[in-house]
């Protein structure tokens, strides 16, 4: 099955990890990934998105914000937040919640799925490639330390490879050198 979410919605959802705040304008997403963010989880401050994945859908969403904004409004694009409903609204967090839970049910996604669960995918996602918890905190823009180790679970296929891949002063068994060949492939 293939189906198209239109800019505004993929690029929300691509900031959904990063932020799931309220970006108030365009100005305030350079071109580098950095975003400005106010009002949001964890104060005001900065946030950080893959440029080259999101800019491409921010880039499409402004066209097709522009024509909204000409054909509704006289007010500037500046003066408007960056994420609006046709009627140039602003998003609201249950309308993002209702988009997700839209798509869920068009992907055929059984299990549970929210702007929650996407940001707490993306935490363990970033502790899976290997970043620092300290660096998952700053990104997800969580205060405490401790909010941010919940998403500290380990995958019990990542701790057994590396279990057995670890130098021991003991030597391998047999059985021991398989399965760390197994997890090498």
């Amino acid at each position: 099955m293939r189906f198209e979410i239109e800019p505004r919605n993929l690029t929300e959802l691509q900031l959904v990890g990063n932020c799931l705040a309220q970006i108030q304008a365009s100005r305030d997403v350079e071109r580098d990934g950095t975003v400005r963010l106010y009002d949001a989880k964890g104060g005001d401050g900065t946030a950080y998105l893959d440029p080259a994945r999101v800019l491409p859908w921010l880039d499409r969403w402004l066209e097709i914000r522009l024509v909204w904004i000409a054909a509704r409004t006289t007010q500037t694009p500046a003066q408007l937040p960056l994420f609006v409903k046709r009627d140039l609204y602003r998003m609201s967090t249950r309308y993002v919640q209702r988009l997700v839970r839209r798509l869920r049910e068009e992907c055929g996604i059984t299990g549970v799925c929210t702007p929650h669960v996407l940001r707490h995918t993306y935490a363990t996602e970033l502790l899976g490639e290997g970043f620092t918890i300290s660096e998952v905190q700053a990104s997800l823009r969580h205060v405490n330390l401790q909010t941010t180790a919940i998403y500290l679970h380990v995958r019990d296929d990542a701790l057994r490879c590396k279990m057995s891949r670890r130098e021991s002063t003991f030597s391998y068994t047999r059985a021991a050198r398989a399965a760390a060949r197994d997890c090498a492939r």
